[in-house]
């Protein structure tokens, strides 16, 4: 019973209303997911991306050291060899650098016990380097050649290995950020495909249930029961009115028991259901 009586407006308020909450939840969702999506991407590309630029920075820099140093070995010349030793100091001043970035970007604890492995193999390569380059300068070639073979070679490549195991890392990162920011998109375009249509079927269901429930209220398109209406204002009674069937209690549904009244009082004695038209006597 209340929903018969509830008024036309209130039920275009609720259906519509319902479609505007799901396209409002749409539209939440929308930016829900965008964000989550923009916040896998920031990572890639400011933080995954930027540690492998500064691990690739830091292996460059060792890969230099390790030519230099066995350049020095086979040169002769002091005056080349010191030319060499700047290029070394220089590639050492860019992987500290480079060090440094790393440090102050975030890491798990696996990035963080990669970074203290690569430190204690720095600690390790490098004093080997400046025994082999101070053997060097003094012309100890043999030992020099010795050392690098037995010690500071292996030493270089270990401190290699644990940065191609850094990079390594951060590309595993890197596919796994990668991988949630598609999987986010793909259950943002289901939820949000699946909410539009929930709101189109509501939009119709709603245009339908009011649109029956006028129908119902007026027995019939409401052209039709406005002209009907309009003819008998203008004093046709003997209007036909054909009603649905099952038609109990609709506007038009009454009128034939109103117009057959509106006879009756025409032609018996009571008085007229129409008074007559007023004349314009001032002439």
């Amino acid at each position: 019973m209340a929903g018969k009586a509830m008024k036309v407006g209130t039920r275009l308020g609720l259906g519509f209303g319902a479609v505007l909450v799901l396209l409002m939840a749409v539209s939440g969702l929308g930016v829900y997911y965008m964000h989550h999506i923009n916040a896998q991407l920031e990572r890639i590309v400011q933080l995954n991306v930027a540690k492998l630029g500064l691990v690739q920075d830091m292996s460059e820099a060792v890969h230099v050291v390790a030519r230099v140093s066995r350049t020095v070995v086979m040169l002769d010349d002091v005056a080349a060899m010191q030319r060499e030793l700047q290029k070394l100091q220089a590639a050492r001043a860019s992987y500290d650098r480079a060090n440094a970035e790393l440090n102050r970007l975030p890491a798990g604890a696996e990035g963080v016990a990669l970074r203290q492995r690569i430190d204690a193999a720095r600690a390790a390569a490098r004093p080997l380097t400046d025994r082999l380059v101070a053997l060097a300068l003094v012309h100890k070639d043999a030992e020099a050649t010795a050392l690098l073979m037995a010690e500071a070679g292996p030493a270089t490549q270990a401190w290699q290995d644990v940065m191609d195991e850094d990079s390594a890392l951060t590309k595993r990162h890197n596919a796994a950020d990668a991988a949630a920011a598609a999987e986010a998109y793909r259950a943002a375009r289901a939820l949000m495909l699946s909410l539009s249509a929930l709101a189109l079927l509501a939009g119709v269901a709603a245009s339908v249930l009011i649109a029956r429930h006028l129908l119902r209220q007026l027995g019939g398109e409401p052209g039709h029961a406005a002209e009907i209406a309009g003819r008998i204002a203008s004093g046709d009674l003997t209007v036909d009115v054909a009603t649905r069937h099952g038609d109990q209690g609709s506007m038009i549904r009454r009128v034939p028991s109103r117009t057959r009244t509106l006879r009756n009082s025409i032609s018996g004695a009571g008085p007229p259901a129409f008074p007559p038209p007023s004349r314009n006597t001032s002439s």
